[in-house]
């Protein structure tokens, strides 16, 4: 019964907790679990929480998991429920849970998807597959019960990194319910409710950077060339969006963390006037400087402009370091998870380390420390936020998030600008 299974879960005995939600098609604040299969060191036990097969469901009150093994920690957030030292173990398989792949064979079977499909599936199919995929799974779950095996980036990957975009996931997006459609499809009317749509950070791609795509929409790659962005608008009538761009990002991260090397204040119009020795620059030899900073970050080798400059020289030292490093023990991020690099060569590991380096950063400094000043984006694109406010609160959100202490006692640590505008098409640069 509901009492017995919460004792269970709040309990501090290790156990595995495999879960099916109600409906996959849904966004996980919509949601609601459907059953779940538990396993300890020495019992298993089945469980219903709302699923039609089960006579009776397993109501339980403030849900807490305890030293728990379990997948998509911000799943649960969304649906209410607490995870005290739990881990995520989608941060280091490599292949799914196998409820997932049932649900796509079922839709693969018969075509459309159904509402509410895991309420429809038998309860036996989803009990059998989760534990088909814990028996599978087994000895590196169990590895798992020894909490000291997984204290290295418990607190990062299994709290904090799933709480702050789960914050970020329910503010939503207001649309243009008309212009929304016209972009992506009458198909994507269904992704409408109240004006907004949701969005869907995938917290375990290979890379650590999340990627963000909901109902067949790809919110982190929003085209900035065509009219796409004009349905994203205010949610307030006298509201205005606000974005905060990094500058020159995977440089800073780059010099601060990796390196220790003192950038100067203006990347691209101090290393621009290097470039093309002369001390003013125009727009396009600007853009065209950012250009060559990055082919000089990712490049193969360094060409006559960078050449010049001892920052890629430090660039290119670190890199061949990292890959002798590579090829002996892997590649660890900062907060400690391993990441997995198909096909590696000195660049891609590279490549992969600063796109997991991006995250964690992000994470753990400007993000948390806007959330702390109830500054909760409603968009994260890797070195830009998304916010929106009443127009008569921008100057007190500036001024909340501007300083000039590039460091992480700051609440932005990074250098940034900021745009505005009622669109996120049209939006204009803002003199700070």
């Amino acid at each position: 019964n509901g009492y017995e299974l919460g004792t269970l879960l709040r309990s501090d005995e290790p156990k595995i907790f495999f879960y099916v939600i109600q409906d996959p098609t849904e966004h996980s604040s919509g949601n609601a679990l459907s059953c779940a299969y538990i396993r300890t060191e020495t019992e298993e036990f089945y469980t219903s929480f709302n699923h039609p097969d089960h006579p009776e469901s397993n109501v339980v009150m403030d849900p807490v998991l305890n030293n728990c093994i379990t997948h998509d920690i911000k799943t649960l957030m969304h649906l209410g429920w607490t995870a005290t030292d739990c881990h995520d173990c989608m941060f280091d398989l490599t292949t799914p849970i196998i409820p997932h792949r049932t649900v796509q064979q079922f839709e693969y079977r018969y075509g459309d998807a159904i509402k509410d499909l895991n309420l429809v599936i038998p309860i036996s199919t989803h009990l059998a597959a989760l534990k088909a995929s814990v028996d599978y799974h087994y000895d590196y779950l169990r590895s798992q019960f020894n909490r000291e095996l997984r204290s290295d980036y418990n607190h990062f990957y299994n709290k904090q990194y799933p709480s702050v975009f789960c914050k970020i996931e329910r503010q939503r997006l207001k649309v243009d319910e008309e212009l929304f459609v016209k972009t992506f499809g009458e198909d994507k009317r269904k992704l409408i409710h109240d004006g907004f749509v949701n969005t869907h950070y995938n917290l375990h791609t290979n890379t650590g950077r999340p990627s963000n795509a909901f109902g067949g929409v790809n919110y982190a790659a929003l085209n900035k060339q065509d009219d796409s962005r004009s349905c994203f608008i205010s949610q307030y009538d006298d509201g205005i969006l606000v974005n905060v761009d990094f500058n020159s990002f995977h440089v800073h991260l780059i010099a601060m963390y990796l390196l220790e090397y003192k950038l100067p204040d203006d990347v691209h119009t101090e290393w621009g006037k290097i470039y093309f020795d002369k001390q003013q620059l125009t727009q396009e030899e600007y853009e065209e400087s950012k250009r060559i900073t990055f082919q000089g970050l990712y490049g193969h080798s360094l060409n006559e402009s960078t050449e010049k400059i001892d920052f890629f020289h430090k660039v290119i030292e670190y890199r061949h370091k990292l890959w002798d490093e590579y090829q002996i023990n892997g590649l660890t991020s900062f907060a400690g998870r391993k990441i997995t690099v198909p096909d590696p060569n000195a660049s891609k590991v590279f490549n992969y380390l600063i796109q997991a380096l991006e995250t964690e950063m992000s994470v753990m400094f400007p993000l948390k420390n806007l959330i702390e000043l109830n500054h909760i984006p409603i968009l994260y694109t890797y070195d830009s936020m998304l916010f929106d406010i009443h127009a008569d609160e921008l100057d007190d959100f500036i001024k909340s998030v501007s300083s000039q202490r590039y460091d992480l006692t700051s609440t932005l640590p990074y250098p940034f600008t900021v745009e505005t505008g009622k669109t996120l098409k049209d939006m204009t640069k803002v003199q700070l």
